[in-house]
């Protein structure tokens, strides 16, 4: 591939997956409202009588982005690492677009405040740290060393999940809380 090439599937890979997201998630409303909006509804309670923060939900959220990461990062190092890696990307965008669309078909033009509130503050982390992880990835086969010479830069992307897993689950209940209030949602 190409210099300009090996930039671009992080971007197009993320933005055809939130259309894809989108259109899933308006696809499925049309076959059954009730059992697609669950999670959301689920998460909406939670925060509105504030169980969704604490010890239990950090490890959930530390556990889960850390064996993410792990994953990506074992298989970044195998011939088949591009393709992992931009199907992650893409499942990121997805995720992303069906979950401001269900805040959006859930709460109207209130649900995109919900939306960008509920990744505040822990996307101020994860978003530099996954695309610098993505390309640290994506570089790992090009240089020879190892994991071994490779694990100081794993532990630091790390460090920065546990920071963000911190701020997400103890930080970013509060602000739903507090942005649910202002838009009188919960």
């Amino acid at each position: 591939m190409n210099q300009t090439s090996d930039y671009m599937p992080l971007l197009f890979f993320w933005l055809i997956g939130a259309a894809a997201g989108t259109l899933l998630f308006f696809a499925a409303c049309q076959s059954d409202e009730a059992s697609l909006l669950a999670d959301s509804q689920i998460m909406m309670n939670a925060v509105r009588t504030g169980q969704t923060s604490g010890f239990p939900l950090f490890r959930y959220i530390f556990q889960r982005r850390f064996l993410t990461a792990l994953v990506l990062w074992l298989l970044s190092m195998t011939q088949f690492g591009m393709a992992v890696l931009n199907s992650a990307v893409f499942c990121c965008g997805m995720t992303n677009g069906f979950a401001v669309s269900a805040m959006t078909y859930l709460y109207g033009i209130s649900g995109y405040p919900i939306a960008v509130a509920s990744g505040f503050p822990h996307n101020l982390i994860y978003l530099p740290v996954w695309i610098l992880f993505y390309f640290f990835c994506r570089n790992v086969n090009r240089h020879s060393g190892g994991i071994l010479r490779q694990s100081p830069y794993f532990l630091a992307v790390c460090v920065a999940f546990l920071a963000a897993a911190f701020l997400e689950a103890y930080l970013n209940p509060w602000i739903l809380e507090w942005i649910g209030q202002i838009f009188n949602i919960f």
